[in-house]
Parts: structure tokens; sequence; C-alpha cells
């Protein structure tokens, strides 16, 4: 079953796309610790649980690698009135593969990417399912999978949380998810889980 959460430009989303998955498909308590490979239920790789998000983690290292390449956050870009492009004066670039809605009420799923001059620096396309992040170092995803949540770190090292109710306990600042304001015309977006305030990927204006 597809996580159930707002898609709202303007809203504050964290991993709440868990939180909203438990409390709707209403998951028993599990604590996880460290498992081991295939299971049943078709997840790969390792049995985690709030210590491995709360702890150094690719996700973390990729948000490093993205705070090293997006603009300033004092700046702020040009968005076209097409919705589908967003200039800063530094060079930088953010192209929504997925225009902009006219109106904030409308279901958005955020699909962009952001470019410093010819080089890449971020990639971000949600689904229903979850969310795909790519920067230079490679691509971090996660994945609901039935009940449960399946991650995938960009160097191919996979895990997993078998029952969504156990996040209930971590510390929420650690959990990846992002952070968005404004509406169709003066968007921003950030991405959160580094256990601080995260890192501000662009803010645009028309």
């Amino acid at each position: 079953m597809a996580p159930l959460h707002s898609n709202k430009l303007g809203a504050w989303m964290t991993s709440w796309r868990i939180l909203t998955a438990v409390a709707v498909l209403g998951f028993t308590a599990a604590c996880g610790g460290d498992d081991e490979e295939e299971n049943p239920n078709g997840l790969q790789g390792t049995k985690i649980d709030c210590s491995w998000f709360e702890a150094d983690n690719c996700y973390k290292r990729a948000l490093t690698v993205v705070a090293a390449c997006v603009p300033a956050e004092s700046d702020q870009g040009t968005l076209t009135a097409a919705g589908d492009k967003c200039t800063y004066g530094s060079g930088h670039t953010v192209v929504f593969n997925t225009p902009l809605p006219q109106s904030s009420s409308e279901d958005y799923l955020w699909d962009f990417s952001l470019s410093s001059g010819a080089s890449q620096c971020v990639a971000y396309k949600e689904t229903d399912l979850g969310f795909k992040l790519t920067t230079p170092s490679g691509t971090f995803s996660e994945e609901f999978k039935g009940q449960s949540l399946q991650i995938t770190c960009p160097d191919g090292s996979k895990f997993y949380v078998e029952n969504g109710f156990q996040v209930l306990d971590c510390n929420l600042s650690h959990l990846p998810g992002y952070f968005s304001s404004g509406g169709s015309s003066d968007p921003s977006f950030g991405l959160i889980g580094d256990g601080s305030g995260g890192v501000s990927v662009f803010s645009c204006s028309q």
C-alpha cells in the first residue's frame, strides 16, 4: 500500500510519510536490531532500528554533498511563469521535471534537478511509495513495501525497517524527509534528517 501523506505545496514534510503510514495502516510495534539478508517479505539487506537513523549513515553523507553544491540559503532564484525552471545569478538552475501547479492546493509530487553550471548537484524524485535523492556520490532511495521500508544507499548497500511503527520512537530530526514552504509562485525546498536544521536546496519567486 502506498504511504498516505499530503502532497500540497507549502506542506511541511519529514518522514511524516512514515508516521502517517504507521497511523493509517495500524502497524504493530516491533524493535529491530542488526539482522541478516533477504527475508520472506522481499526486503533486502540489514534490518535496522532508530540507531541507524540517529548515527552517521549514507543519507546524512548525501546531505553533506548536497550542502556543498546548492545556492547560498540567502540567495533567491527567479521562477519562470510556467513554473518549470528557476535560475540564479550564481549560475545555479533548478529544472522542475513536473512543472509547479498553478494552485498550491493541488496535489504535487516533487520531481526536480538542480545544477551548478554544467554539473548536476542534486536530483529529487518523489513518488507515492517514497523518494530518490541523487547527488554526485550516487542515489539514495527510500521505498515502502507493504508495511515495511526499504532503503538503498549510493554504494548499493541495503537496509530495511520491517515494521514502521518503531520509527515513532526515533528522534524525528534524524528521519529522512523534506520541508517546503511558499506556493506555486514562490516555492522553497530543503532536505532534513541530518539531526539539525537540514539543508536548504532552493528558494524561488516570480
